[in-house]
C-alpha cells in the first residue's frame, strides 16, 4: 500500500477510535442515568455541559488516543496473531477506562460510577474488536487480490532466507510484495541461485538501496557470526528510515528499539519498530503496564489464594516453582 493510502487508513482509525469512546461514552451515561433518575434526562445531560466539563471530556479524548498511540495499535501488525492483537486493543480499552477513572477521582464526577466504567470499558472494546475484526476480513480480500501489499526485503541467502520467502509468497492474506534478497557472494551463493531468486545487491551498498528504493520491511536472515557483525548497522540504517526490520534471530539493540515477537506459521519473527522509544513515552508506557497489572493482581487476588492453598493442601512441595 502507498504512504498516503496507508497515511489515510491510519488517520480513518483513529478518528473512529475517538467515536467510538464518545459513542461508549454516551451508552454509559445513558446506563448511569438510570441510577441518578433525580431529574430529567434532558435536565441531567444539561447540568453537565459546562466549560470544565467540555475540558475534561477533551483531556480524555487526547488521553485515549495517546494511550492507543503509545501501544502501538496503529502499527502494522501483519504477523501479529488475532488473538494477540484482540488483546492489544483490549489493553487500550483499559488503559483508556483507568483515565476515565482517574479523571473522574480527581475532579470528583459523580456521573462515573463502577456500573459507568464497566459499560464503558465493555461498549468500547467490543466496539473497537468488532470492527478491527471486520477490518482485517476486508484487507485480507483485497490483499489477496493484490491491494495494500508491503514491499519486503530479505537480507541474506541462506536456506532460512528461501524459506522464509516461500512462506511470504504462499500466504498472500499477509499482503507482501518480495522485492528480492540481499547479500555479499559467499559459498553457497551457487545453491542459492538454484531456487530461481538472485541477490539484487550487496550488503555494502544496501543503505543505498533502500534510499532509492520503496522499502516498508527488511527481514534479517543472516548466520549469527555475520549478523552481530552486520545487523547493528542495517538496524540503524532502516529506523533511520522509518522501515519495520523483521529477524529470525531473537537479537537486537535495546536502546535502539521498540520490538515484540511474531508468529508466521510455526516460526518466531522477532520484530523491531522503528522510532527510538525513550524519556516520556517509555515512562508513562511503564507506568500504564505496572497499573494494569496492579489492578489485574487485586482483581485476581482471591483466585490466586485459593488456588495457593489448593496446592498447598493437595501435594508436596512449595506453591512456587523456582527455576
Amino acid at each position: 500500500m502507498p504512504s498516503s493510502e496507508r497515511n489515510i487508513l491510519i488517520k480513518t482509525l483513529m478518528l473512529f477510535d475517538l467515536l467510538a469512546m464518545v459513542l461508549s461514552f454516551a451508552i454509559a451515561t445513558i446506563v448511569a442515568h438510570h441510577q441518578i433518575n433525580t431529574v430529567s434526562f434532558q435536565e441531567f445531560l444539561a447540568m453537565r455541559v459546562t466549560v470544565q466539563n467540555f475540558a475534561l471530556f477533551l483531556g480524555l479524548l487526547l488521553g485515549w488516543h495517546f494511550i492507543f498511540v503509545l501501544l502501538g495499535v496503529y502499527r502494522s501488525s501483519r504477523l501479529t496473531s488475532q488473538r494477540r492483537r484482540i488483546i492489544d486493543e483490549i489493553k487500550a480499552t483499559f488503559s483508556g477506562s483507568l483515565v476515565l477513572f482517574a479523571i473522574a477521582v480527581l475532579f470528583r464526577i459523580v456521573l462515573v460510577t463502577p456500573i459507568f466504567l464497566a459499560v464503558f470499558l465493555t461498549a468500547s472494546s467490543a466496539i473497537i474488536v468488532l470492527s478491527r475484526v471486520i477490518l482485517g476480513y476486508v484487507l485480507k480480500l483485497l490483499r489477496i487480490n493484490g491491494r495494500n501489499l508491503r514491499h519486503i526485503l530479505i537480507v541474506g541467502t541462506n536456506l532460512q532466507a528461501v524459506q522464509f520467502a516461500q512462506k511470504i509468497e504462499k500466504n498472500k492474506e499477509l499482503g507482501y510484495r518480495l522485492i528480492g534478497f540481499v547479500d555479499n557472494k559467499w559459498q553457497g551463493i551457487g545453491e542459492f541461485q538454484t531456487t530461481g531468486y538472485d541477490p539484487i545487491t550487496d550488503l555494502d551498498n544496501l543503505a543505498n538501496f533502500l534510499s532509492h528504493n520503496i522499502v516498508d520491511e527488511v527481514v534479517i536472515c543472516l548466520p549469527m557470526k555475520v549478523y552481530s557483525r552486520k545487523a547493528p548497522k542495517i538496524i540503524s540504517v532502516c529506523q533511520e528510515q522509518g522501515i519495520i526490520v523483521r529477524s529470525l534471530l531473537d537479537v537486537f539493540i535495546p536502546e535502539l528499539t521498540e520490538s515484540k515477537i511474531e508468529q508466521l506459521e510455526n516460526e518466531s519473527v522477532f520484530t523491531i519498530y522503528p522510532g527510538k522509544m525513550d524519556g516520556f513515552p517509555v515512562l508513562m508506557k511503564r507506568a500504564l503496564d505496572f497499573s494494569i497489572s496492579l489492578i489485574l493482581i487485586i482483581i485476581l487476588s482471591p483466585l490466586f489464594i485459593i488456588t495457593a492453598l489448593l496446592i498447598k493442601l493437595t501435594s508436596p512441595g512449595p506453591v512456587f516453582f523456582i527455576q
